[in-house]
């Protein structure tokens, strides 16, 4: 299976990219990899816009008719479903090879995963296959090499180049030195600070109020975006930004019920609350122009890990930027 890769930053249409080419592919199916359930969904509607056709989804209860009568030409699947079983057989095998040309691979940083090597093995069967991945972050902090998977780098944006060419918005950056702080005893694991740890020394009273405090300052009246060490590092945060100014904030993890989770999500998106806290949920596939201030309360040695942070705040509101004839213009509208 001959596969390439392309590196693009976040906010500058790695799906619209996708929806592109799988417009344009001449023959056969299309099989498109996403892991969470907002990136699936996201990916269907968007591509399904842009193609002028349905997108088939395959995620837990969503199923692709692969009957007789009719099959949608591109799939979007969730990769974990594809790796389920029904009846003792793999659920990916519902789909036959033989008549998929193309595979993407969304956030293809992952595509090095057991689960992810599981699907290419099986739709590889096909001799004629290509296989394209897009990812803002093709550094793994572990190191695994994504060239195990991908032949060549197709294209490579990076994310300064992007912020010159006024599609992404300038940052500014500030640091906040945290009395009592202590990272010392904080092992590596996988050349990143072990979570546990970091956690641990985040948790500490001293530590919990002055990120509360150097957010509040920091981020003024704006939009904010809080990452977190832990689940507990995520309540307590809200907690206390909620003593200082009520119904301000809202912790959203990975036990958060989705429901729950979709309904705290469209409040933020009206503005009804300023403060976001998440562990771990929005690194990947958020979309939220609105934001204003991004605030990492994990301290990382993982370049990716950051890049994946700080760019939920680097995409412009909608309509800022559309249509403009050239960087400086959009640099400008973005600065007004």
């Amino acid at each position: 299976m001959k596969s390439t890769l392309i590196v693009m930053p976040t906010g500058t249409g790695k799906t619209v990219v996708m929806g592109a080419i799988a417009s344009r592919w001449p023959t056969g199916r299309i099989l498109i990899l996403a892991h969470r359930e907002e990136l699936v969904f996201q990916a269907a509607e968007k591509i399904g816009q842009m193609c002028n056709e349905h997108c088939g989804v395959e995620m837990a209860d969503a199923s692709v008719s692969e009957g007789e009568d009719w099959k949608p030409r591109i799939v979007v699947a969730s990769v974990q479903t594809l790796n389920a079983k029904r009846k003792k057989q793999w659920r990916m095998k519902k789909f036959d090879p033989a008549e998929f040309s193309l595979v993407m691979t969304d956030e293809a940083h992952h595509a090095t995963a057991t689960t992810y090597q599981r699907i290419y093995e099986w739709m590889g069967k096909n001799p004629s296959m290509r296989h394209l991945g897009v990812t803002a972050t093709p550094d793994r902090t572990d190191e695994e090499a994504l060239g195990q998977v991908f032949d060549t780098v197709a294209y490579d944006y990076e994310i300064l180049n992007a912020i010159d060419d006024g599609w992404l918005v300038p940052i500014e950056q500030h640091f906040t030195m945290v009395d009592g702080l202590d990272l010392s005893s904080c092992k590596s694991h996988k050349n990143d600070l072990q979570d546990s740890d970091v956690a641990r020394a985040m948790l500490q009273e001293g530590p919990l109020h002055e990120v509360a405090s150097a957010v509040q300052q920091l981020s003024e009246d704006r939009p904010t975006l809080i990452f977190t060490a832990a689940v507990e590092h995520a309540v307590k945060v809200a907690e206390i930004l909620n003593r200082h100014e009520p119904d301000s904030a809202v912790a959203i993890h990975g036990k958060t019920p989705k429901d729950e989770r979709r309904e705290h999500l469209k409040s933020y998106s009206r503005g009804e609350f300023q403060y976001l806290v998440n562990m771990g949920v929005f690194l990947e596939g958020f979309d939220a122009p609105q934001i204003g201030c991004v605030a990492n309360a994990r301290p990382t040695k993982s370049r990716s890990l950051y890049a994946q942070v700080i760019g939920r705040g680097t995409r412009p509101l909608a309509g800022v930027v559309d249509g403009l004839p050239d960087a400086e213009a959009r640099r400008k509208a973005i600065y007004h």
